[in-house]
């Protein structure tokens, strides 16, 4: 079984020194989204370089427990990282 391609779940539009983070996604429901999801916010931090996030949600019309609680989780690892200045 060939692993399929991960598609961008976020768009992002610079404004000044901020990133807009826009998902893509109308529904968050199963793990392997909010995996990707995760993956693809930690690289805007780590690979990219971002400092400040705006994540907008406009798009999203459902949004799982399991990823309200997985997106809390890495805008606090996220934030430690930051302020203890590892980046």
């Amino acid at each position: 079984m060939s692993a399929q391609p991960k598609r961008r779940r976020l768009e992002t539009e610079i404004i000044g020194d901020v990133t807009v983070v826009n998902f893509t996604d109308k529904r968050i429901l199963d793990d392997e989204n909010i995996r990707i999801i995760g993956e693809q916010l930690f690289g805007l931090v780590d690979d990219q370089g971002h400092k400040k996030l705006l994540l907008n949600f406009t798009n999203v019309e459902y949004l799982s427990s399991a990823a309200q609680i997985r997106t809390a989780r890495r805008h606090a690892a996220c934030w430690t990282k930051l302020l203890r200045g590892t980046d």
